[in-house]
């Protein structure tokens, strides 16, 4: 560790993480008494672009060159912006709670998973859900928050304390037309990733995955 004598040093951790998965994943943290900050590289995009315009023009093309190089290094999100991940609903209840995994979806537009351990950091733009063998419906994710009291959302919850959870807010239902049913490959607690369009045009889940397959191939 540097024995610089400046009165404030600061350690910047810059991530793609959430800063809600920061907020929670990770404590407040001194190293040999320097605090650690964690940033995301949103807002380290957002700072440069609300300053761009104040600049000289030599410094507007350097700030617009870094613009430009931190959207690639974010462009992970746009390719994903029209897929919905699929995920299966279980027929009963959540362990101790009054109300059904389907009722949470249905009735009070809500869904619940782990912060990490597989699940999408951040959380999707659109998730889709299946029951019974098929396709149930679409949503927007309208909003989340990170919790760890279930009781804070759902009165029906049992006590308990979580670690982390994506708690979402769901938008509208986008339901299909016609029966959508899993078909192979689709197995009962499968979570995939579909482009939405192939997800209402296929008659099943399964041939929806392998055309948002073949397009991610071909683009790549």
């Amino acid at each position: 560790m540097a024995t610089a004598k400046a009165s404030n040093r600061l350690l910047v951790a810059l991530t793609n993480a959430t800063p809600a998965y920061v907020a929670t994943a990770f404590p407040q943290l001194d190293i040999q008494g320097v605090r650690l900050l964690r940033r995301s590289w949103r807002n380290i995009r957002a700072i440069a672009e609300s300053v761009v315009a104040h600049e000289t023009n030599a410094n507007k093309g350097w700030l617009w060159s870094f613009i430009t190089y931190l959207e690639g290094l974010l462009q992970m999100e746009t390719k994903l912006s029209n897929r919905a991940y699929v995920v299966s609903l279980g027929q009963g209840n959540p362990d101790g709670w009054s109300i059904s995994w389907i009722d949470i979806v249905e009735r009070r537009q809500r869904y619940f998973f782990p912060v990490g351990n597989g699940w999408p950091d951040p959380p999707p733009n659109y998730i889709a859900f299946r029951y019974s063998g098929r396709l149930q419906s679409i949503h927007h994710v309208e909003e989340y928050e990170v919790i760890t009291d279930p009781r804070a959302v759902f009165p029906e919850a049992a006590a308990e304390t979580w670690g982390p959870m994506y708690c979402l807010r769901l938008g509208p239902l986008v339901q299909p037309t016609g029966e959508i049913r899993n078909g192979s490959r689709i197995n009962r607690a499968a979570r995939v990733w579909c482009m939405i369009d192939t997800l209402l045009t296929s008659s099943t889940i399964r041939d929806a995955l392998t055309e948002t397959e073949r397009r991610a191939s071909r683009d790549s």
